[in-house]
């Protein structure tokens, strides 16, 4: 990674800690787990901090809550404050311990790491912002290839970090609304892949779904509500008329889906009973999702002959799509329509 990159936060690194979890090194942890490495080393795990930092709602983000007596968010205040060196270390030894204990024994070896970091600049409200980000980076033995002035030549790289767009799984403390991540929550936390392990460890006693989940929660439930009050399958009007409604008000509410559907159905369907509906699930309690946040892309599947085909296509055109179900056996089918500009063949 080049120290040259520019980034778009500012960020002040005071305290970083680690300790190996997962794998053979789970418990062994060593003496010491302070990092006082070069300005280059540190510079690189600024990268870290800047991409979970900067990951939007509409990736897989998720939003936790903590009680008033939570003793893990009391824990997290502190490490975030402490200005003690020792107790910063012990405390990441504790919770790099914690986590070797709730590890699955698939998960990949890694380390756990906690940074103490001072965060400004860019779109960082109330600047400067004290933040705790946690780390739990996978390692890979490899050898990259490369081109120095004699020529090419490899390295082999034990251990080796995953590069910082890569990160498998991070969280920040506090969940600060940061654009664009502008969810409300204690902690914002972020995995590459669902794991349950790592969202146990930190705590949470309620657990926000991403933009992305919540929106395809906010859809089939929509779905459900159709099929109930009007006894008609879903549609792409119905899409459709969501997704205008909510760029129109700018969020994916209860309201917005409530209003798009009586439209859609010539008032067969309330938009009251639909807020009401909504309000019945814990999931959708807090929908409000930005209109930029929601799903750009439709894919519909089809299966042909015990083959199943995938097709997608930008949500916006969702009107010149159409899936027409088969009748008595008959296969499904999915009109395109447009003007054919251009057939191309591709290789293999």
């Amino acid at each position: 990674m080049s120290s040259e990159r520019a980034r778009t936060v500012d960020i002040d690194v005071h305290r970083l800690a680690y300790g190996p979890v997962g794998g053979e090194t789970a418990g062994t942890i060593k003496e010491e787990t302070s990092i006082e490495d070069s300005e280059e080393v540190l510079n690189h795990f600024r990268y870290y901090i800047e991409d979970i930092v900067m990951k939007g709602d509409i990736t897989k983000v998720t939003h936790g809550s903590y009680g008033s007596e939570s003793e893990f968010k009391n824990k997290l205040e502190k490490a975030r404050n402490t200005t003690d060196d020792e107790e910063f270390r012990t405390t990441l030894v504790g919770w790099a311990e914690d986590l070797n204990g709730k590890i699955t024994g698939s998960a990949s070896e890694g380390s756990l790491l906690a940074a103490q970091a001072t965060l400004s600049g860019g779109n960082i409200p109330n600047a400067p912002l004290e933040t705790l980000i946690l780390l739990k980076l996978d390692t890979e033995d490899a050898v990259r290839l490369f081109q120095s002035e004699d020529g090419m030549d490899v390295i082999p790289q034990n251990r080796a970090y995953p590069s910082p767009s890569q990160i498998q799984k991070a969280a920040i403390y506090p969940g600060e609304e940061i654009p664009p991540h502008s969810k409300e929550g204690d902690i914002k936390i972020y995995q590459s892949s669902d794991s349950d392990y790592f969202v146990e460890f930190l705590q949470c006693s309620t657990l926000q779904q991403s933009s992305l989940e919540q929106a395809r929660t906010a859809l089939t439930k929509a779905e459900g509500l159709v099929k109930e009050s009007v006894d008609r399958e879903f549609d792409q009007s119905d899409f459709t008329e969501i997704i205008s409604e909510a760029e129109t008000g700018g969020e994916l509410t209860p309201q917005s889906i409530g209003t798009a559907l009586e439209k859609n159905s010539d008032g067969n369907i309330d938009q009251q009973e639909v807020v009401e509906k909504f309000k019945e699930d814990s999931r959708l309690q807090q929908l409000e999702i930005d209109a930029d946040d929601l799903p750009k892309k439709t894919k519909l599947t089809v299966q042909r002959n015990g083959r199943e085909i995938t097709i997608k296509y930008p949500s916006s055109v969702s009107s010149s799509v159409e899936k027409i179900d088969g009748e008595d056996g008959e296969d499904d089918k999915i009109v395109i329509r447009g003007n054919i500009t251009n057939e191309e063949y591709l290789e293999k």
